[in-house]
This record gives C-alpha cells, structure tokens and sequence, in this order.
C-alpha cells in the first residue's frame, strides 16, 4: 500500500490483516510530486492512494495498471452505504479515470487559525488575504500546487481554468510573500502535532486540509 503520512489510523490495518489474512506492507509519501518520482523509478505497489492530478499524470505515462470497477462492484465484500452517491460521483469521473481508479475520498483546502491571535470577524472578512500579513507567522501545504492555489485565492484568481496573467500574479504574490515575511512554513504531517496543542500553537494561521482540521 502506498499511502500518505498520518493517513490511516494503524488500527484499521491491524483489523484488516486480522479479518482477512492478509499481511499489509505501508509505504509512506508526503506529497503528490515525491509518490510520482518514486513510482517513476520502478517502485512497485499494488494500490495507492493518490490525488487526482498524480493520478492524471501516471495515465499519461502509462505507469499505472487499469482497473476491472465492475468487478470489484460484484465482489461479495462490497457493501457500501453510500453506493449511491459513489456511482453518482463516479459517473461524473472523465472516463479515463474509472478505467483506473476508485473514487475514495475529497476534502477541501480551509485556514486554521490561533484564536488568540486572530478572531472569526477578521478570518472570515480578510480569507486567504489575511495570510499577507507580515506579523503572523504562518504555515503553506508543503505542495506546489496547492501552493499556487493559495496565491489564486488571495489575487482574485480562477481556480478552475487560471488565466497566464492570473498565473503570473499568483506568483509574484507567493515570491513576495516569503520575501516579506521570515515566518512562512512549508509543512505537510507535522501539521497536526503542531496545532493540536491548546495554547502552544505553532502557528497563528495555516492552509491546510480539511481532514486536519
């Protein structure tokens, strides 16, 4: 299993070996861009759990195995309350996706803040703006491309279909912000341990992943 850090609890492997004898060996990544190298160089794995522009990007180069869904659907261990909704979203999947992967599972980019340091008023009235502060000291997804989300969000930009002179000043706002402020972070798994304590956050605000937060 190829997965992300801190992604699975360790007690749902331990159960899945038990119930189904099986033995689980857990490679680990930290970004999109490291479990592309790696699969890249000739690592083998027998399932992965990848965002969808690795996924996009391993179709292309032909280094991923296709998927029998319909298959799986029929398998006497598939029973899913949400069945509907999976077919659903699947069927809204480009097709080149559901020839090799599964939806699983979504979240959305969110700003964890220090509500010592900053109230509900100013996050929600300044967004991803407030992140051009200089005093606070704060903390990006170690992710280039959710990287570039950020400074589409606070220029105004598309996420969806960014223009090139939306691109270029998103850029120019992300180089000016490491420039100006020394206290910007790129992080990943440490997030959690970081924020997690009462009155010893790390950071005063942070993009991070919905499932961290």
């Amino acid at each position: 299993l190829f997965n992300w850090g801190e992604y699975l609890d360790p007690q749902t492997i331990i159960d899945f070996e038990e119930q189904n004898g099986i033995e689980v060996k857990q490679v680990l990544f930290s970004s999109s861009e490291l479990a592309i190298t790696k699969i890249k160089s000739d690592d083998k794995y027998d399932l992965a759990i990848l965002s969808e522009y690795a996924i996009d990007k391993l179709i292309q180069d032909e280094l991923i195995e296709g998927i029998n869904s319909e298959k799986l659907e029929k398998s006497n261990n598939y029973n899913w309350q949400y069945n509907d909704q999976y077919k659903e979203f699947k069927e809204k999947l480009p097709k080149r996706f559901s020839n090799y992967a599964v939806p699983y599972f979504w979240g959305k980019v969110v700003l964890i803040y220090n509500k010592q340091k900053i109230n509900k008023e100013e996050i929600t009235k300044e967004s991803f703006k407030i992140l051009d502060k200089p005093n606070l000291k704060i903390a990006l997804c170690n992710n280039p491309r959710d990287g570039l989300m950020v400074g589409l969000k606070a220029t105004g930009g598309t996420i969806e279909k960014p223009t090139e002179k939306e691109l270029e000043n998103a850029k120019k706002w992300l180089l000016k912000l490491k420039e100006k402020n020394p206290n910007v972070a790129f992080i990943n798994d440490q997030l959690i341990d970081r924020m997690s304590q009462k009155g010893k956050e790390y950071y005063d605000v942070v993009v991070a992943y919905s499932g961290d937060a």
